[in-house]
């Protein structure tokens, strides 16, 4: 009897210490691998970075196999800030070999660029800021060389940094003024998805309000 009740204690015990070192929770099972736009814009997540047109997001859920950001482009920009051509952007980062999505909400004409997750800014990633522009001025010539496109706004804020071969790799993640060099077939416009009303329009998320 002692046997018996010794072995349900320990079979309780064990039971919770597997919950308690990590039994998968669904919290914890695998990512989603999304498929469109209208999904990828129901799983933003948190804000990762932001300018004068736009915000960005990381997305919580692989995005056609890849890691991936949300861009969100809205109109109602603080100091009357607004992207006069998302499409255009979307366009440039499509040449740019980056874009995975274009969806647009009609209702509060907010524009979405699923794109890849290249990278994390300069802090983050621990570059030195003396080997910035070095850095910056080579992803430029990168881009340039294989995809036919430069990015005319040095800003430091249009890149980030990852590890490629053991070496700091800039990436250009901002293509809002960027410039076509006729030098690589140009790439048709990738269609632009129908996104249903969300909240991430004008002034009704204060987490995405564009600034």
């Amino acid at each position: 009897m002692q046997l018996k009740a010794l072995s349900i204690s320990f079979a309780i015990l064990s039971s919770l210490t597997y919950v308690a070192l990590g039994a998968p929770q669904s919290s914890q099972l695998a990512a989603r691998n999304l498929k469109d736009v209208n999904t990828a814009v129901k799983h933003i997540g948190p804000k990762i970075g932001q300018g004068n047109t736009g915000t960005v997001h990381d997305l919580k859920d692989t995005y056609h196999g890849h890691k991936a950001v949300v861009k969100v482009i809205a109109p109602g920009a603080n100091g009357g800030h607004f992207h006069p051509l998302p499409g255009k952007e979307a366009h440039n980062a499509h040449q740019a070999g980056q874009l995975l999505g274009h969806g647009h909400d009609h209702k509060t004409d907010t524009h979405y660029l699923v794109m890849k997750h290249m990278g994390d800014s300069a802090e983050k990633h621990g570059v030195h800021p003396h080997d910035v522009s070095k850095l910056n001025n080579a992803a430029n010539d990168r881009y340039a060389k294989d995809h036919g496109i430069r990015n005319k706004d040095q800003n430091g804020g249009n890149f980030v940094y990852h590890n490629k071969n053991g070496h700091t790799q800039a990436e250009v993640v901002d293509w809002a003024k960027a410039e076509h060099l006729g030098t690589h077939p140009t790439k048709a416009p990738m269609p632009v998805e129908h996104v249903h009303h969300t909240e991430h329009g004008r002034k009704k998320c204060p987490t995405c309000t564009v600034q």
